[in-house]
């Protein structure tokens, strides 16, 4: 009986290397990008549950965006320390 073995392969299992990532430019950011002036970005930061609903709704009674709301706040904040 004869019993034909597959020769073992020297291809590597492993999958492709990863390309040379100093090459890449797509997707990629500056740090000295800033964005328009006057457009939103981003600004996140934890507060308590129920803060964020008494805010919420402040909001929704003043028929305001909460962004409103806190660009209104922080300029009477401003105001009350005499910053600029």
């Amino acid at each position: 009986m004869v019993v034909s073995a597959r020769k073992p392969s020297s291809k590597s299992t492993k999958g492709d290397p990863l390309p040379n990532l100093a090459d890449r430019t797509e997707g990629r950011h500056d740090n000295t990008d800033r964005p328009a002036a006057g457009s939103l970005v981003p600004f996140n930061f934890a507060v308590p549950a129920e803060f964020k609903k008494a805010y919420k709704v402040a909001a929704a009674e003043l028929d305001m965006s909460m962004v409103d709301v806190l660009k209104e706040s922080f300029e009477l904040f401003k105001r009350q320390h005499g910053l600029k």
